[in-house]
Order: structure tokens, then sequence, then C-alpha cells
């Protein structure tokens, strides 16, 4: 059997984060889909009434975060704001997650750039623009605290490189609130408690 890298990493963090949980009967699990992707979450040593309270929760928080980041859901603020090219208004975990873009686009000179997804969908066949990479580059993008907004009609983002990232630590976040100590997340990225 070959096993991934991300099935490794959650298998270790299994075995650190609940050992003998799965044995006594009190891992709760629930999986689902988020941003296109597959989703899991294991809770241990509570209850299956404070797990199924944890697991609705999350997933009405998972469905709001959605409604923000995801490329999949026309009506979500990213899919408007690269069908508009301006986005008035957008939720702050948009535009935290922006201001960390611009950091790291700056760390690393330009390496990490979220604004190649005009690149990707030409590759992929999506779109039939001529010259894609003119729509490319972090410096026509502003943010502020009132609106996003594109230098160039036809550029677009995509945060798949660091929504899913943000969502696992909101969601950690939410579980570490409520109390919960043994957890296992997988939002597209891994995290446990």
């Amino acid at each position: 059997m070959i096993i991934d890298r991300r099935r490794f990493i959650s298998i270790t963090a299994a075995s650190a984060v609940f050992p003998g949980a799965a044995s006594s009967g009190t891992l709760h699990r629930q999986t689902g889909r988020a941003l296109g992707a597959a989703t899991s979450m294991q809770l241990a040593n509570t209850s299956a009434d404070k797990a199924r309270d944890a697991f609705a929760i999350v997933e009405a928080e998972l469905s709001r975060l959605e409604r923000v980041f995801s490329l999949y859901d026309p009506g979500s603020e990213l899919s408007r704001l690269n069908a508009n090219g301006y986005l008035a208004a957008a939720a702050p975990e948009l535009v935290s997650v922006l201001s960390l873009c611009a950091g790291l686009h700056h760390a690393t000179d330009g390496a990490f750039d979220p604004t190649v997804q005009p690149l990707w969908a030409h590759h992929a066949g999506l779109s039939k623009g001529s010259r894609p990479q003119d729509l490319v580059g972090w410096d026509m993008v502003t943010v502020t605290r009132d609106d996003i907004r594109f230098a160039k009609p036809g550029m677009q983002l995509t945060l798949n490189g660091i929504a899913q990232g943000y969502i696992t630590d909101q969601i950690a976040a939410l579980l570490r609130r409520r109390g919960f100590r043994q957890v296992l997340i997988d939002m597209g990225e891994i995290a446990a408690i």
C-alpha cells in the first residue's frame, strides 16, 4: 500500500493526538466537502451529544467561510470579486487573508502571487484570453477596509494556496474556544489539538 504525504500526516497526527481513543470507542468522526475538497474532523474523549453539537457548529462555520472564499460558489465574495473586478464591504476574513497574501508576496519577492487564476484558467482550457499573463500581478490589486479592486478587467484571484489553511486554523480556534482538547481536523490542511 502506498501512502501519500497527506495520509501519512493524518495517521501520524491521529496517533499522537488520540492514543487509545479509537480502541476505547470515544472517537467521533465527520467527513464532508469544503472549497471543492474532502474534509474530515475527529473528536476524542467527548460525548456523542457534544460531538454532534460541535459538528453542527463547524458545518455552519464552514458554510459561512465558503461564502467568502469558494471559487466553486458563484455567489461567494471571491467569485463576485473575480467576476466584477471590485468588491465593496468585503468580509474581514477576506481582507485578513489578502493582507497575509500581500505580506507573503513581498516576503517571497513575488513568487507567491494569488493573481495567477487567469493563467490557470487559460492552461486548463477554461478561458480563451490570448494574453492571460497581462492579468497577473499583485501590484494591480488594491485592498482597503472599504473595498477590493483589480486594476484590469479580467483579473482574478485564487486563494487555494492559503484559504484552506486559514479555514483550518479558524475551525481549530473555534473548537479550542469550545473546550475541545483532542481534535484532528483536515480542511484541506491538517491541524491537531
